[in-house]
């Protein structure tokens, strides 16, 4: 049981995990301010070196437990945040979020270069080490979309991936790039981007040549 395998890890362990923990969150959220998620307990579990041993896991997810239970950390989504962590974004950092969402959304279907984004920022009083920060935080809120070293709006994402959708249910042999490039009106470059989007969030999956319904959505609509 979970309770033995406490009791014969020696003492000075158990703390040395928790110790490990907390400073691997302290240290995230110091480099991740904007960011209101921490670490999953596979990431921590990798910090510690403790591999992927399901015994460890079963310990030390009882110890993140008892932590949250004492007010020491807090859940968001799968990952553990220090309870203290807030994002906070006061006026000037609010403008500059803007900026980088506002040109990221006005590229629309021409996917912007990290480069082109760079050195607007760059233009606009916003640091890298801030921009960087600011994407975390805007891929993190589900505003912009990271793929394949490229950020992508969600307005686009979303649009596409609804006339996606609709057109696969009128056309279940599939359609190819090309044929969904005609249907978005937007270049091969993006519609390989949001195809590799949506095959790895089970929207669609691969089927030689061209992209089909994942299993999971015709199930959903029978």
């Amino acid at each position: 049981t979970i309770d033995d395998s406490l009791f014969a890890l020696r003492t000075e362990t158990v703390q040395a995990w928790m110790d490990g923990c907390l400073a691997a969150l302290t240290s995230y959220h110091r480099r991740n301010p904007l960011d209101r998620r921490g670490k999953t307990i596979g990431n921590l579990m990798g910090i510690l070196g403790l591999g992927t041993d399901p015994t460890s896991e079963l310990v030390l997810r009882s110890l993140l437990e008892e932590a949250v239970q004492n007010k020491v950390l807090k859940k968001v989504d799968d990952t553990y945040v220090l309870w203290a962590h807030q994002v906070m974004v006061d006026g000037e950092m609010e403008r500059k979020i803007e900026i980088v969402r506002s040109f990221i959304t006005r590229s629309g279907l021409q996917t912007p270069l990290v480069s082109e984004l760079a050195r607007e920022s760059a233009g606009k009083g916003i640091s890298e080490v801030e921009l960087k920060k600011i994407l975390n935080f805007l891929v993190a809120g589900k505003q912009v979309y990271f793929v394949e070293e490229s950020y992508l709006s969600a307005a686009v994402v979303d649009s596409s991936r609804e006339s996606l959708v609709a057109a696969l249910r009128r056309k279940p042999a599939g359609l190819t790039v090309a044929e969904f490039r005609d249907l978005i009106g937007g270049n091969r470059k993006i519609c390989l981007l949001l195809y590799a989007l949506f095959d790895s969030e089970k929207t669609t999956q691969r089927q030689g040549d061209v992209r089909v319904l994942h299993p999971r959505l015709i199930e959903a609509s029978t």
